[in-house]
């Protein structure tokens, strides 16, 4: 599977000025690609895993590998630790109840 926002791609003029978002943002998009020192954005997650996200921790999660589209809208402030390390966590428990039903429904067919 190919990266969503590859590390050729130039960074967006958008308010991400300050963000190193080589292979990780582009266009108002977070993808699960590898940061400008070699770490996975979400290291729990799928590959091919992306979102977009806003004020109030309001979140657009796609997961293509699980066929999942996930949105939450917050109400509260940003994560201090950033949206992606809480979306690690969370994409890591889902990841945990997906797995044996992902193994299942091939089996089945």
């Amino acid at each position: 599977m190919r990266p969503h926002v590859g590390a050729e791609l130039p960074l967006a003029d958008t308010d991400r000025r300050s963000t190193d978002g080589r292979g990780v943002y582009g266009f108002n998009w977070w993808a699960n690609g590898r940061r400008a020192d070699g770490r996975l954005a979400m290291p729990d997650a799928p590959a091919g895993a992306f979102y977009a996200a806003g004020l109030g921790h309001n979140i657009l999660l796609v997961v293509p590998e699980w066929e999942m589209v996930i949105v939450r809208l917050g109400e509260g402030r940003n994560p201090p630790g950033g949206h992606a390390a809480v979306l690690n966590a969370f994409l890591r428990r889902l990841g945990m109840a997906v797995h044996p039903l992902m193994g299942a429904a091939q089996g089945s067919s």
